[in-house]
């Protein structure tokens, strides 16, 4: 039979003596688990790469549908926002697990993009960007007359 789990005491003041005991428990699972992928504005993984004349961007959302995510470009920052607010209306609920969910990701693009130019698809949970890169200027000599 297994026996609960007991709590060592410790010989020295914890510098968490203050905080409740469900607290610190949280805080332990924090940092053996890490945060939980329900967790509001847990991240999800992203891939980036380069091609050619763009930068291409692959963001797993699932969940989300195109009308709840905000996709911008600012200063060389890529930004991603969904939210997915709970369900109203519903007069008797007899199980919810699909909640309120947030999600806010800025990325730092590797370089300069047109994000007038951009593209953008969401297919089957995963958001597809591709940004083409801004036209490079190269220095021109001016002949002093």
């Amino acid at each position: 039979m297994l026996q609960p789990e007991r709590r060592r005491r410790r010989s020295w003041i914890s510098p968490f003596f203050v905080l409740p005991e469900d607290f610190e428990r949280d805080l332990d699972r924090l940092w053996r688990e890490g945060p939980l992928e329900t967790e509001p504005g847990s991240s999800y993984p992203v891939d980036m790469y380069e091609e050619k004349d763009a930068i291409i961007v692959e963001a797993e959302i699932p969940g989300f549908i195109k009308d709840e995510i905000d996709v911008s470009v600012h200063n060389d920052v890529l930004r991603i926002k969904a939210e997915r607010k709970k369900a109203e209306g519903r007069t008797r609920e007899y199980l919810t697990e699909r909640q309120f969910t947030r999600l806010d990701r800025k990325i730092g693009l590797p370089e300069s993009v047109d994000a007038t130019k951009a593209e953008a698809k969401l297919e089957e949970g995963v958001l597809h960007l591709k940004l083409p890169k801004k036209d490079k200027k190269e220095p021109r000599n001016i002949e002093i007359l």
